[in-house]
Formats: C-alpha cells, sequence, structure tokens
C-alpha cells in the first residue's frame, strides 16, 4: 500500500489520505497538536513517523499507526523547512536562519496531561504514567503500549509490585484500582475498583518488597493497608488514621518490610511497625523539622536511611537503622526553589533524586549520607516536577511534570558522555590537534 498523503493547513492540522485508489481518496483524521498554522511536513524514510513544522515555533513529530504523538521539539521562530536524515535525525531550518539536528526519538514523552506519578517496572521495560488516563510506555523506544482512561477522574499515583506483572493505580476520586501489565506493555483490569479514601484524592501507593502488601495515603488522612495476595480481590487489612484532617501524602515501605512510613500535611513523617499488617503500631515519635508540609518520603535501598521531602524546600535524612529511635543525619539538603514533592533512591543507594514544583529534579551523590555532595541540577520541566523514579536496573532516570511531559535521563556519567561524542560528528585529527591545541598531548574527548 502507497503511504498516504499529508498536507500541513492554516487550520493547525495535518490532513492524511489513503491514495490506494487515487480516484476514491479517502480522507482519514487529521494530526493535531499545533497551536498555529503548518508549513512543511515530511514522512520519515519507513513511513512509521509524519514530521511538520510550525509557525508556533515547534516541530510536531507523530507516531502514525496510533497518531500519537511523539515529539515537540522548540524553536526560536517559525519553522519552515525539514528533511529527514535515516529514522533517528531529523533536519530542520526556521526563520531565525539556522539549521538544526535532532535525534530521535528524544528522550521527552508526551503525556495527555499532567504528570502526578512515574514507576519503572522492575525489568525496566515499562514505564507507568500517572496522567489525566493510566499511561504504559516502552522507555527504550519512547512509544506509548496502553493508555486506560476512567471518566471522571484521573491518575494520582501508580506503583508497580516487585514481580512487575501488577500495577496499582491510585484515583482522584478515591478508588485504586489494579491491573496485570502484559509483556507487551498493555494492561487488564483486576476485579473491581476499591475504595481508599473517605474524600478526595488517593495520593500514593506503594508495594511491600514481596508483593503482599499494597499501602496508600489520602486526602482522608488516613493510612491504609491491603492483602493483594489474590490482586483480583484485594482484601483491607488496617485503617490507620495517621494524620486526621491532614492530608497523606507519602508512603513506603522499608526494604525488609517491616516498618511503613507516611509523609502528611501536618508537617509530620510518621513510623509504623507492621510485623502485624493488620494491627500497626506506631514506633517512636513522629519525625518533626520540616516548617511546612512533609510530602515525599522514600527508604534506601539498605532501609538504613529514610529521606523526606517537604513544601519548606528541603529534604531532610534520618538514620533509621532502629525505627523506633530514628536520628537525624546532617542537616536539611537546600537547593530547590520549591516544594520537594517527590524523592527517590537509585537501586544501588549511591544517588538520591528529588523532583520540585518550580521545575527541576536534584541529584546528591549518598556516599557519605551526613554529608551528601549535590551532584547535579536538572531543568527542562517548564511546569511543577511531582515524581521522579529510577529504574531498577540501572541509573535511569525518569521526573514527571505539570507540564505534561515525562523526561528520562541517564545518570551515568559515562552514557552522557557517549551520547554526546555520538551526535558529535567527525572527531578531531592528530593533525588538527596539534594545529589547534599545540603543546599538548593528543587525547580528544571522542575518539
Amino acid at each position: 500500500m502507497p503511504p498516504p498523503v499529508a498536507a500541513g493547513s492554516q487550520d493547525y492540522k495535518v490532513w492524511l489520505w489513503n491514495v490506494s485508489r487515487p480516484a476514491r481518496a479517502v480522507r482519514a483524521a487529521p494530526l493535531t497538536g499545533a497551536a498555529d498554522g503548518l508549513n512543511t511536513v515530511a514522512f520519515s524514510p519507513d513511513g512509521a513517523s509524519l514530521a511538520a513544522g510550525s509557525s508556533d515555533d515547534h516541530v510536531l513529530v507523530w507516531h502514525l499507526a496510533s497518531h500519537a504523538l511523539a515529539a515537540s521539539l522548540p524553536h526560536p521562530q517559525p519553522v519552515t523547512s525539514l528533511a529527514w536524515d535515516g529514522t533517528g535525525q531529523l533536519i530542520t531550518g526556521d526563520a531565525d536562519g539556522t539549521v538544526r539536528n535532532w535525534a530521535l526519538p528524544t528522550p521527552v514523552l508526551l503525556a495527555r496531561g499532567s504528570v502526578n506519578s512515574v514507576a519503572f517496572s522492575p525489568d525496566g521495560g515499562t514505564l507507568a504514567v500517572g496522567s489525566r488516563d493510566l499511561e504504559l510506555w516502552n522507555p527504550a523506544r519512547r512509544t506509548m503500549t496502553a493508555a486506560a482512561a476512567r471518566p471522571g477522574t484521573f491518575v494520582n499515583a501508580v506503583a508497580f509490585s516487585p514481580g512487575g506483572k501488577v500495577l496499582a493505580a491510585g484515583y482522584s476520586d478515591g478508588s485504586i484500582q489494579l491491573w496485570l501489565v502484559a509483556g507487551d506493555g498493555t494492561a487488564a483490569a483486576l476485579g473491581q475498583p476499591v475504595r481508599a479514601s473517605a474524600i478526595g484524592h488517593v495520593d500514593y501507593v506503594a508495594f511491600s518488597r514481596d508483593g503482599r502488601l499494597l499501602a496508600c495515603g489520602s486526602d482522608d488522612g488516613t493510612l491504609r493497608v491491603w492483602s493483594v495476595s489474590d490482586p483480583a480481590r484485594p482484601r483491607q487489612l488496617a485503617v490507620v488514621q495517621n494524620s486526621p484532617g491532614s492530608t497523606v501524602y507519602s508512603v513506603a515501605f522499608s526494604p525488609d518490610g517491616r516498618v511503613l512510613a507516611a509523609a502528611s500535611a501536618d508537617n509530620l513523617t510518621r513510623l509504623w511497625d507492621i510485623a502485624n499488617p493488620a494491627r500497626p503500631a506506631r514506633l517512636g515519635s513522629p519525625l518533626a523539622g520540616p516548617g511546612s508540609y512533609a510530602i515525599s518520603v522514600a527508604f534506601s535501598p539498605d532501609r538504613r536511611t529514610l529521606a523526606v521531602g517537604s513544601a519548606d524546600k528541603t529534604v531532610r535524612l534520618w538514620d533509621v537503622s532502629r525505627p523506633g529511635r530514628p536520628t537525624p543525619l546532617g542537616g536539611p539538603l537546600t537547593g530547590p526553589g520549591g516544594y520537594v514533592y517527590s524523592v527517590a533512591f537509585s537501586a544501588d543507594g549511591q544517588i538520591l533524586a528529588t523532583g520540585a514544583t518550580d521545575g527541576t529534579v536534584w541529584l546528591w551523590n549518598m556516599a557519605d549520607r551526613t554529608r551528601p555532595d549535590l551532584v547535579a541540577e536538572l531543568t527542562g520541566p517548564a511546569g511543577h516536577v511531582y515524581s521522579v523514579a529510577f529504574g531498577h536496573a540501572d541509573r535511569t532516570l525518569a521526573a514527571g511534570s505539570a507540564d505534561g511531559t515525562v523526561r528520562i535521563w541517564d545518570t551515568m556519567p559515562g552514557a552522557a558522555a557517549a551520547a554526546v561524542c555520538a551526535d558529535a560528528g567527525q572527531p578531531i585529527s592528530a593533525a588538527e590537534w596539534a594545529s589547534y591545541i599545540p603543546g599538548r598531548p593528543y587525547n580528544p574527548p571522542c575518539r
């Protein structure tokens, strides 16, 4: 079958026609997403994608099979021309007189709404995104594999079970739905949604390491624990008034499954002994310190350290080796210019990532947990960063933002250097080195 015919229009759409029978061309649904007229269009060589340059200073790229928007590439001025160089390079020209070379797919996933939560499957092959809908993505290919909508509500929290086959989604209507995730990245609902909050949203969901328990924190101030040994029939074991009248923003199981941490809007984080999950018992005094809401909480993989992110723009670290007697580790970590909405440790425990409502992501090296070193401040999101998550097998980091994007970073310096060199073009030769950098041994950054 010949490829369709495409035409960019001043009505902000790309119109497509099936011309397998030219005398009876059939118009398909248009591609949408542009905010101004479209000046140029081009199919990728394999026919799987179409790019369009717009007067809204962007190039948009769609997957033709799904009509899903795959990339939005910002430019200083209206885009007037473009051409593909293979399927992985797009050359663009705009009214500022500059030609740009873009590598595709981009590390920016375009969700269907504000991104409230992200979670990697244990094998890293699927990324769950909580947004207007529940979205599943292949993070390597940067393609959406499934989307499940529930009218009248949105997804506020997502978490994968340790086995990776079950996904929990917490919704704005106070319910939780469990999903069975297939190897191809599609999902099917397991049973019916269960009520998990008397009022408002389910703010966070988390599985225990053995996958038998699910915990959630909600707007009604409760901490709830469920048995999910049969994920099609979740059984509520406990409802605890963690902080009456104060939202429970975040919950986390310790890696050994004995302790559950809950951060709440009363500025406190509480630790609960869940040796008997049907009767959680308070451990010691609540962890105080933040001058505003305690919003995010995470245990280090070795369970010795607890990180608490707050609306006072800080992260506080606690030694929880003895959960009944937690002690602070040094002073608060500072730098973010907004609420610290999410905290996450890398799988090896060496890096702590935080997402803030000023649109930034911060990385700290945890080699000395009493004095973590700031590694990087990552920028790019145009809205609040509500969620950060590391892949379980490496240091791939995903950050979900209110601007409707998920950005994916490889936080290993060696991988970043290799990516730069891959796009650097012709490496400098020994003769060029001697000409431009005389007197220094030949040592090019890329070979």
